[in-house]
């Protein structure tokens, strides 16, 4: 049987990890360092919920 993950990541989160980049609280390796997102899905996110 295939298994399934679900996303962990709501709209909520994604939107206050990027206001910390966007006011310059913490840098993007920071936040990747500190809620162990991947690379490849915080850029994903920063293209598509850009502001």
């Amino acid at each position: 049987m295939p298994q399934f993950r679900k996303n962990i990541y709501t709209k909520e989160i994604i939107d206050f990890v990027l206001e910390l980049t966007e006011k310059g609280e913490k840098t993007k390796q920071q936040i990747m360092d500190d809620y162990d997102i991947p690379k490849a899905t915080f850029y994903t996110w920063i293209k598509k919920y850009k502001r």
